[in-house]
């Protein structure tokens, strides 16, 4: 194969790399550990010579430097940690409304927090992770900029894992993968704080107050000035921000 630009430059080709993706009888897996790249050199009759496996760090390298496009960027000051696949940052503690949506129904006795749905709160301040298309979330005690020791804590919300953080994500809010993560990260930080916390999940005693998770809130929400969170009162994840990024 010949390539002719306008300058009148040629470019024969010279190797190719090949993507390989996990196949089952669900469709193509989308995890990078499901991911296989190889480069292959071209024989001079134009078939492909036997190839090699590329890791991912070597791939990245190979597009970013390609034609000197690997140029410096700004980053965010909210941003922890970047690889290929994934970012890491936090959000301090802000004022914002909370959304409920209780299905009266099924689970009558929360349906107080429809009622409360919507006031101005101070939300803690709260870690996010997007890897392998997956958004987690953990809530911190502080607003300054956390390190790999920084213990990390549960994040007193519904729809979120006291075990590993992973989110269910609120309607309107999806992780497109033919996004950058920094446009995914954006998007996470406008929508999160928009989305409706509905059914009960886990053990409901994401936080240290006596009523569980629908006891604080409650309480919570019926305050009329709302200047701090009560970080105190977060459980801890049993988990530092150095175990998250292992």
């Amino acid at each position: 194969m010949e390539v002719m630009i306008p300058n009148e430059m040629r470019f024969r080709l010279d190797g190719a790399i090949l993507f390989y993706r996990r196949w089952s009888e669900y469709g193509y897996s989308y995890s990078a550990h499901n991911a296989a790249a190889v480069l292959h050199k071209v024989n001079e009759n134009g078939s492909l010579a036997p190839g090699r496996a590329l890791d991912m760090k070597a791939l990245e390298y190979f597009f970013r430097n390609s034609n000197g496009a690997d140029k410096l960027k700004f980053q965010d000051s909210r941003i922890l940690a970047r690889s290929y696949d994934g970012i890491v940052w936090y959000e301090k503690s802000c004022l914002a409304p909370i959304y409920f949506q209780i299905d009266r129904e099924k689970e009558p006795g929360r349906a107080i927090l429809n009622k409360l749905s919507g006031r101005q709160v101070m939300w803690p301040p709260l870690l996010f992770m997007i890897a392998n298309g997956t958004l987690r979330c953990r809530a911190l005690r502080s607003n300054r900029r956390p390190t790999p020791k920084t213990k990390l804590y549960i994040a007193p919300l519904t729809h979120i894992s006291e075990t590993d953080g992973a989110v269910c994500l609120p309607e309107g809010l999806r992780i497109d993968r033919r996004n950058s993560l920094e446009e995914n990260m954006n998007l996470v930080s406008e929508l999160f704080y928009q989305g409706k916390f509905g059914h009960a999940t886990h053990s409901m005693q994401q936080i240290e107050h006596p009523g569980g998770h629908d006891g604080f809130w409650i309480k919570y929400l019926k305050k009329k000035k709302h200047d701090r969170f009560p970080v105190e009162l977060l459980k801890s994840a049993n988990q530092t921000l150095g175990d998250l990024l292992k």
